[in-house]
């Protein structure tokens, strides 16, 4: 089955392991806001063919494209989706950002994104958040954080995606400053198997950064531009009826 949606093309990758070549391609899409365990927007990561990687390169990644999706029957129950092609050069104005990103036109973030490393804390561009609680009493709750490429990678466009641990109890103070945002993490290294340190966010501390200035540096905005007054409503509201 296949079907096309338009949806925010945040970044992509691809790969070649012993003999086996692939790639993957994250959309940025609305949340669920009916969802009392999920805050934010959604990110869906899907797998797509190795060639389609260079079509994507001659692009603007981040971007809006319309997306040709398939659906396969999987095994126990599960579908597998897949992206054919994309279509469209990727346009991807302020405006559209801000509604997404509910971030208003007059908005001013309070303090300016510190541009010199800390110790103990780093800044991330916070997508999503979600929460859980299992029949045994275990609870916990991770976030996604979208950072964008070091450029140093040739098989990497746009943002790249990284999910972390935190304490269940941040679920709420999330909830209370607002997602998606731009905040200052406390992370700390956590040991797992095999000798493995995993970086865990702790806590946060202040407000979101995010405002127009800083989604135009984000996403690589022209300053400047033009913006088109009906592209928000049309391109919002596709983004919108598309959720998946």
């Amino acid at each position: 089955m296949q079907q096309i949606m338009t949806t925010l093309v945040l970044g992509a990758n691809r790969y070649r392991i012993d003999g086996q070549q692939g790639g993957a391609i994250y959309l940025l899409q609305p949340g669920d806001d009916d969802d009392p365990n999920t805050l934010g927007l959604a990110v869906h990561k899907l797998k797509m063919p190795y060639d389609l990687f260079d079509q994507l390169k001659e692009k603007h990644v981040p971007g809006v494209f319309q997306v040709l999706m398939e659906t396969a029957r999987g095994g126990q129950e599960s579908d597998s989706e897949t992206v054919l092609s994309v279509k469209g050069e990727g346009t991807l104005s302020l405006d559209v950002l801000q509604a997404l990103f509910n971030v208003g036109p007059t908005a001013k973030a309070s303090a300016k994104v510190p541009d010199q490393p800390m110790e103990g804390a780093t800044i991330g561009l916070v997508i999503g958040a979600s929460r859980y609680e299992l029949d045994n009493g275990a609870k916990g709750a991770n976030l996604v954080v979208a950072q964008r490429t070091s450029g140093r990678n040739d098989n990497q466009l746009g943002f790249e995606i990284i999910r972390f641990a935190m304490p269940y109890e941040l679920f709420g103070v999330l909830k209370e400053k607002g997602l998606p945002g731009e905040y200052k993490l406390l992370v700390s290294f956590r040991s797992s198997s095999r000798f493995k340190a995993r970086l865990r966010v702790d806590g946060l501390e202040g407000d979101s950064y995010l405002d127009r200035d800083r989604l135009t540096t984000l996403f690589g905005i022209p300053t400047g531009s033009p913006t088109n007054k009906s592209e928000p409503a049309s391109t919002t509201a596709a983004l919108a009826a598309d959720k998946r």
